[in-house]
């Protein structure tokens, strides 16, 4: 019990009585500083997507993104008429503040890239 006070008496005379707020504190800024490390440059790697990449070499580029395909609909056929497969595109979004990156993927490759906002 006495080691334990005299460790008690070591924080208070190093001015650090409130460890119980501090080091959670310190942990919560090291999570936060690590996630920004991790998070991916969006606007850079948009620049970098070019036309028949597949979604894992995008997903290297700008990390993971959310498939926003609209639910339903068919495409439309080489005749121009609406044909009865499913629309075979996918449309992933990722969202930098207010910059939103829409890339359009058919048949599994890139077709279409915008950047909306600024």
């Amino acid at each position: 019990m006495g080691d334990l006070c005299s460790r008690q008496g070591m924080w208070y005379a190093l001015g650090m009585a409130n460890t119980r707020i501090i080091v959670p504190a310190l942990g919560a800024l090291f999570c936060t500083a690590l996630a920004a490390c991790e998070q991916k440059d969006l606007s850079a790697g948009y620049e970098k997507v070019a036309n028949g990449m597949n979604l894992s070499q995008v997903e290297n580029l700008l990390g993971s993104g959310n498939d926003e395909t609209p639910a339903g609909g068919y495409g439309v056929g080489s005749a121009g008429m609406l044909d009865s497969k499913p629309n075979p595109e996918k449309t992933y979004v990722w969202r930098d503040g207010g910059v939103t990156y829409a890339i359009v993927f058919k048949d599994g490759k890139v077709v279409q890239k915008q950047k909306a906002g600024q």
